[in-house]
């Protein structure tokens, strides 16, 4: 009996240990490591509002002229009119006439399409492509290239043909330009 009552407690405690205690010190440790996880994304939810207020103040201390400035460089929609408009201001400023306007989509938006896809998964800007013929001396044509190149949005030329009736720098000809130009998304 002496050694038979030390043995019900040592049995009764492993039970209580291993039915009771056990289990509850399992889930204290699952809801620790759940609280590590919960801790990290706390931290780097503090570092995005850190970095976000940070951007809002470079934001901020952008000037209202350089804000225009770069929504004429880079709009936020696509806007192919004014485009045009600019254009042709630039083509009547140096003596050339404008005809012939196409608007090309843009070969993202084409394989989107094909693929079925959208366009917004692959990248924060859009392209468009615009195609149109001017008319008029290969002098005033360059001219209207340099002030197209300082003057307008961001675009890159893609194409240029050139067609003229003769070689002298004074007839006129016509000069076809393939442009695509960028465009941000909201």
């Amino acid at each position: 009996m002496r050694f038979l009552l030390p043995l019900i407690i040592f049995g009764t405690a492993i039970g209580i240990f291993f039915l009771g205690i056990d289990p509850l010190y399992e889930d204290v440790q699952t809801l620790r490591a759940r609280i590590g996880k919960l801790d990290d994304a706390f931290a780097n939810s503090q570092k995005t509002l850190t970095l976000r207020d940070t951007l809002l103040q470079k934001y901020d201390a952008i000037s209202q002229e350089n804000l225009r400035r770069l929504e004429r460089i880079l709009p936020m929609t696509v806007d192919n009119v004014r485009l045009m408009l600019e254009i042709s201001r630039l083509g009547t400023e140096n003596s050339l006439v404008l005809k012939q306007v196409e608007v090309v989509p843009s070969k993202e938006l084409n394989r989107a399409k094909s693929e079925g896809l959208k366009s917004s998964d692959f990248r924060l800007y859009d392209t468009i492509g615009l195609e149109f013929t001017l008319a008029g001396t290969y002098s005033s044509f360059r001219k209207f290239l340099d002030e197209f190149e300082k003057n307008v949005r961001i675009s890159d030329i893609k194409l240029l043909s050139f067609g003229s009736a003769g070689v002298s720098p004074n007839e006129i000809g016509d000069y076809r330009i393939s442009v695509e130009t960028y465009w941000l998304k909201q």
